[in-house]
């Protein structure tokens, strides 16, 4: 069991996993460096009877994203697979929080992305928009 809350700080809430490490709640450090694969930070906690702290222990996990959707910042849900390589062992099973996309460089953006922006755009206008054709190198 993972504890996070988006919405107030001071309530926590539950985001419930398979146990026995098969699922991971993290957070993504690193995304685009490699093809499919991001890097997320993983977060676990014990209690040290000698020293009567809880004592966090962050690990890092190269984690197969098969659509490339992992940005920088999104909280994740992680799951044990077999090895897809020597180093990942996991693969992004889901997104609990998106991290904001604005200020990308567009053509950075996936499609649906990009047609969500311009959906959005028609909405703010509500005046019927024609699909634009994004130019490579311009920032939203």
């Amino acid at each position: 069991m993972s504890l996070w809350n988006f919405k107030d700080p001071l309530r926590r809430g539950f985001i419930s996993l398979t146990g026995s490490g098969v699922e991971k709640f993290g957070t993504v450090l690193k995304s685009g460096y490699m093809k499919k694969t991001v890097t997320v930070k993983v977060s676990s906690y014990h209690w040290e009877r000698k020293y009567k702290l809880w004592i966090n222990k962050p690990k890092r996990f190269q984690v197969h994203d098969e659509k490339e959707l992992g940005r920088v910042g999104d909280k994740v849900v992680i799951r044990l697979s077999h090895p897809k390589s020597v180093l990942k062992h996991y693969y992004l099973k889901s997104f609990v929080w998106m991290s904001p996309r604005q200020n990308y460089v567009v053509k950075d953006f996936l499609q649906f992305e990009k047609e969500a922006l311009l959906y959005n755009d028609k909405l703010r206008n509500k005046t019927p928009t024609k699909t634009l054709s994004f130019l490579p190198g311009e920032m939203v």
